[in-house]
């Protein structure tokens, strides 16, 4: 989604919706109801997440919300790392994911079950269960 603004002195500008979400909420003005808080990444490591947008239903049966996550003590990344990304949830069919392109066309995405059923909670890869029970279960 782009946004069209047009004024008299500066011409024609075009921001996009993610650029409109960093800068018309002033950081901590988003409840952090549609994300996790943190959580671990291995050995000394630990990602905190800062949700950055409202969540939004996508109408094809997938949530979104903007995020920032920032990575310290991890043995790849030998200082701190942050980097802002889509979140999405399938909440129908227990699925979530995240990408860059807010229309998930370049999602990765995980099920949030390990193939003998059980939810995938605490792991280095992201606790996927939790990320999609906070998403699905937050006000749209």
């Amino acid at each position: 989604m782009q946004i069209l603004i047009i004024t008299a002195k500066q011409g024609l500008v075009t921001l996009s919706a993610t650029y409109l979400a960093l800068s018309l909420f002033p950081k901590g003005a988003i409840a952090q109801q549609a994300t996790i808080g943190s959580y671990g990444c291995g050995t000394g490591c630990n990602v905190s997440v800062e949700q950055l947008s409202s969540p939004q239903r996508m109408g094809n049966g997938w949530s979104r919300v903007l995020v920032s996550e920032t990575t310290r003590g991890s043995r790849e990344i030998p200082s701190e790392q942050t980097r802002r990304f889509w979140q999405f949830a399938k909440c129908d069919d227990k699925f979530v994911g995240w990408g860059y392109k807010s229309d998930g066309s370049d999602a990765k995405i995980d099920n949030i079950y390990y193939e003998d059923g059980r939810k995938i909670v605490n792991n280095a890869g992201g606790q996927l269960y939790t990320k999609w029970e906070a998403l699905c279960n937050s006000p749209h």
